[in-house]
């Protein structure tokens, strides 16, 4: 976009091979920070950075990516997000009204305890979600293992989870920073 106008161009196919932006150790992410971590979950750029949440049982963690194969672990305890224990996953990453905002995954050893954070900057998580580990709303289903999906629509924030034979659809509301189930 320049000076009111949108340009079209065409990039020459480049020829810059793909390096290794994380320790050369594969299941590790940073030098000291755990290893064997089975999967990156899911990533999102906020603020400039890129930001990974992986899946490791009883362990997530999130990552910010500082450049020049540097990470920085964004919360203080593996497997803690922002208050249930035995975090497995960081399933979804949205950035929303300024916040990153992440649903965990509990599916191994601890069940029903998915939560709804936003980042809050350094290593603090605030959780959005209920008091309630594994309940998005008041009114909403309990026990809810996975937050799996998020996305912006329309400017309303909604978050999917993944329930055998229960799934549901959340819509954050930020003025009261509750939610509402749209699904029946």
């Amino acid at each position: 976009y320049f000076m009111g106008d949108i340009k079209v161009g065409k990039r020459a196919d480049s020829t810059t091979a793909i390096a290794r932006a994380s320790n050369s150790t594969a299941g590790t992410i940073t030098a000291s920070g755990r290893t064997a971590i089975d999967n990156v979950y899911s990533s999102v750029v906020y603020n400039g950075s890129l930001y990974v949440g992986t899946f490791e049982q009883d362990a997530a963690e999130i990552y910010r990516y500082d450049g020049n194969n540097v990470w920085t672990q964004v919360h203080t305890t593996d497997g803690n997000i922002c208050g249930a224990t035995g975090v497995d996953g960081v399933a979804a990453m949205v950035v929303y009204g300024g916040y990153l905002y992440v649903g965990t995954t509990t599916t191994i050893t601890t069940t029903g305890e998915a939560e709804i954070c936003r980042y809050d900057g350094g290593t603090t998580w605030t959780r959005v979600s209920t008091a309630t580990p594994g309940t998005i709303a008041t009114s909403g289903r309990a026990a809810i293992d996975q937050i799996f999906k998020a996305v912006v629509v329309g400017g309303q924030l909604y978050f999917a989870t993944i329930e055998t034979g229960a799934t549901e659809v959340y819509r954050f509301d930020n003025s009261t920073g509750g939610f509402t189930q749209v699904t029946t």
